[in-house]
């Protein structure tokens, strides 16, 4: 995994560098040109100054044509915004203003920090770490209830969708304790739609709160910076034009998070059981069978009887994922990635499948196999669709006990037998 986030890394920083490297030299070099020509005009503007007596004694009229030259170049390369003579114009445009630590201090328990505003400080540093120790965990802790929730409120829409839809095609009604689940497609469409929403708010209202007409972010950089703060990238590259730390932004952002929880959380599922499914794939072509591979065979299987519609409601006994299962597959209840906690052994950091020893799998065993031994896009697909997590739940969770740590360390001091 460590060797598969060291390829995309590369591989990103090939993609980006090729196409930056270039657009940056084409930009310096036109702004060279820009930067030249009003150097020229400065210079050609001096020398009539030397050349008039009576201008060259008045100093004031001097050091207004000095500053009059500095912020023509620096609105040349766009950097007048946020100057020193920019913000002693109107003391509206001072960065640090109620609502814009107000927009500062969201982005800071939302980790969106896109370094635009920031204390310069030591004492506005000090109290972002203490500030940030507090409201980060509590805010963390928010967005995942408001995630719950949502996906809660969502996948109760898509059920009451889902069934109205198969009764007016006239299909047969799912089981009653069919389990359904947000698909992908699903999740992602909510998270470009927002996204969507989002832009278009800011596009208006950049637009709207200016001064001067046609000054707001144009459509697509509004998508951009949408983008990278609902997904708490946060570049700091592009900021609204008009409402540059404008409460309501961030506002709107963070009810964003949510949203990008459940795609996360859907996401997580689809990439986890890909990759868990191409890894096992490698060690059986390795000749390296174990309970990995058996556990694979129970996603595949997992889906196949959610498809089928013969899971009962899942119940949470003993710390486990119970499922139900039909008559037809000879057995009333099985565990589907049981964490199993077995006395006087150290916990395996991979769940174990404690039900496929007792029943039989085939034919669903024979297209787990089919699949295991050949790698395709497809059977990725189906590893990814997998309805069951791969680690049943659990990652993230140690239950450890201290009987586990005493065996441990007497086998270490035990040794080969």
């Amino acid at each position: 995994m460590l060797f598969l986030v060291l390829v995309y890394t590369l591989l990103g920083a090939a993609l980006f560098f090729s196409i930056e490297s270039r657009h940056e030299r084409k930009t310096v070099a036109i702004r060279e040109v820009a930067l030249d020509a009003k150097v020229a005009v400065i210079a050609e503007q001096l020398r009539k100054f030397y050349n008039n007596t009576d201008a060259v004694l008045d100093i004031r009229l001097l050091e207004k044509f000095v500053k009059h030259s500095y912020i023509s170049l620096l609105k040349e390369e766009s950097l007048y915004t946020g100057s020193t003579y920019y913000k002693t114009e109107d003391p509206a445009n001072f960065k640090w203003t109620y609502p814009s630590a107000i927009f500062f201090s969201m982005n800071v328990y939302t980790t969106t920090g896109y370094g635009s505003i920031a204390p310069d400080s030591m004492l506005g540093r000090f109290c972002v770490i203490c500030y940030s120790l507090i409201t980060v965990p509590v805010t963390l802790v928010v967005i995942r209830d408001l995630g719950q929730w949502t996906l809660v409120i969502l996948t109760k829409g898509y059920a009451h969708l889902l069934v109205a839809i198969r009764r007016s095609m006239g299909y047969s009604e799912p089981h009653e304790d069919t389990m359904i689940a947000l698909p992908m497609k699903f999740c992602l469409t909510l998270l470009a739609g927002y996204t969507f929403f989002s832009a278009t708010f800011i596009y208006v209202f950049d637009e709207w709160y200016g001064d001067m007409p046609n000054t707001g972010l144009p459509f697509f950089t509004s998508f951009y910076f949408s983008y990278i703060s609902i997904t708490t990238i946060g570049l700091g590259d592009i900021m609204p034009n008009n409402a540059t730390f404008h409460p309501i932004i961030s506002t709107l952002f963070f009810f964003g998070l949510p949203i990008m929880k459940v795609v996360n959380r859907a996401t997580y599922v689809c990439i986890e059981n890909g990759v868990f499914g191409g890894f096992n794939f490698l060690l059986n072509k390795k000749g390296l069978r174990n309970k990995d591979s058996l556990l694979l065979r129970c996603v595949y299987l997992t889906r196949e009887l959610y498809r089928s519609g013969n899971f009962k409601a899942p119940t949470q006994v003993g710390g486990g994922l119970y499922h139900g299962i039909s008559k037809n597959e000879k057995l009333t209840e099985c565990v589907i990635f049981q964490p199993e906690r077995p006395p006087r052994r150290t916990i395996s950091r991979v769940s174990r499948c404690s039900y496929c020893s007792h029943i039989s799998l085939e034919p669903e065993e024979n297209k787990a196999n089919e699949l295991l031994n050949n790698l395709t896009i497809r059977s990725l697909a189906t590893f990814a669709r997998a309805n069951a997590d791969v680690y049943g739940g659990g990652f993230g969770r140690v239950n450890l006990r201290k009987g586990d740590l005493v065996q441990s360390r007497a086998n270490v001091n035990q040794g080969p037998s």
